[in-house]
């Protein structure tokens, strides 16, 4: 593997899950993986914005798509799982798209209300 390989695994590792590895590597057209990637990366970053944590995992953020059903905003791993709890999450809405060479994502976050004293 040249170095320029390592790096690209390295990079598509640290940043995608491996449900998003996989789905990128089917794509055929060079095009169509870049934007899958850009609107992927940009999901990443609305979910960081909406959750103000900068110290989520982002191979533990990913689009979970089941049939029948609209892709779900997915978490995992111990890291966001424990953010997740922390900010007493209950639901995720998200909506995500691209344009040619632009993409964009909203993510917004329902909390559970919290008693106060």
């Amino acid at each position: 593997m040249s170095r320029s390989e390592y790096a690209y695994n390295r990079f598509l590792t640290g940043v995608y899950h491996k449900v998003e590895i996989d789905e990128f590597k089917e794509k055929g057209d060079e095009q169509v993986q870049l934007q899958y990637l850009a609107s992927r990366f940009a999901l990443k970053e609305a979910l960081v914005k909406a959750s103000g944590r900068k110290d989520l995992d982002y191979p533990g953020i990913y689009l979970l798509k089941q049939e029948a059903q609209r892709p779900q905003l997915t978490v995992d791993g111990e890291r966001n799982l424990g953010i997740w709890k922390e900010l007493d999450i209950c639901a995720v809405h998200s909506s995500i798209s691209h344009e040619e060479e632009y993409a964009i994502a909203f993510v917004t976050l329902e909390c559970w209300e919290r008693q106060r004293s």
